[in-house]
């Protein structure tokens, strides 16, 4: 059900985006949108990547020209998360304080999309590199969930699929204690989802920062493992 639906799992990834920018005091960009983009001329683009620490800057940018797909010249500038009419706004330090009006949307293929909202009404597009889809899918991109008693759960992305991974805790008589697989989203909401195989099942429930976990008949470890049911809040 999950198979071929890459947007289905970016959906669900944006969900944890935003839970992890939501306990700051500044808007934040989703880092979906962090990499490379280009106009249709190959002309120039724009490089958007993250800062080191949360400030009313969101994000860093270097502006590029090109010739013959080879850099000439390089701008650097800041990011603004809250611009004019519910955009983004980017200042490049040598423009003299002009700002750029911008948006980042997913394009109907999937990719990236940086639009530019020009003064006379009119909008120049860049798109992202294949490189950026790339970056987005690296397993390395995980959403940690930690249980009370420092059980885990952790969402990755599995080619496409939305793969988790459950650590029990480990103690006397248990070592080892974890179940790995890919979940199948339940409804368009993505607010509940499930692993079968055999005659394991596991639900879970997702809300917000939080996702319930509840397992059924699942032989996991030994006899002396705790089970893995249970809430597992957003490690921030």
């Amino acid at each position: 059900m999950i198979q071929n639906h890459s947007s289905s799992m970016k959906a669900f990834f944006l969900i944890f985006a935003i839970c992890l920018s939501s306990s700051f005091s500044f808007s934040q960009l989703d880092p979906q949108f962090f990499g490379s983009y280009v106009n249709e001329d190959l002309t120039n683009g724009f490089l958007i990547y993250t800062m080191d620490e949360v400030a009313s800057d969101c994000f860093l940018v270097e502006f590029e020209l090109y010739q013959g797909l080879e850099t000439i010249s390089s701008e650097t500038g800041y990011g603004h998360c809250d611009g004019p009419n519910g955009h983004m706004e980017i200042q490049l330090e040598s423009k003299g304080g002009a700002k750029l009006e911008v948006g980042f949307s997913v394009d109907e293929d999937g990719f990236n999309m940086l639009t530019v909202f020009n003064a006379d009404g009119t909008t120049s597009n860049y798109f992202s590199l294949p490189a950026d889809e790339e970056l987005y899918a690296d397993e390395s991109e995980e959403f940690v969930f930690v249980r009370d008693d420092g059980a885990e759960l952790i969402l990755y992305d599995e080619d496409g699929n939305v793969g988790f991974t459950l650590f029990g805790v480990i103690s006397d008589g248990c070592d080892a204690n974890e179940i790995e697989g890919i979940m199948i989203p339940l409804d368009e909401e993505l607010t509940s989802f499930e692993y079968v195989a055999g005659g394991c099942k596991i639900e879970f429930q997702v809300s917000n920062d939080k996702i319930n976990v509840i397992e059924t008949s699942c032989k996991i470890g030994t006899a002396k493992c705790s089970p893995i049911s249970g809430l597992y809040i957003l490690e921030q």
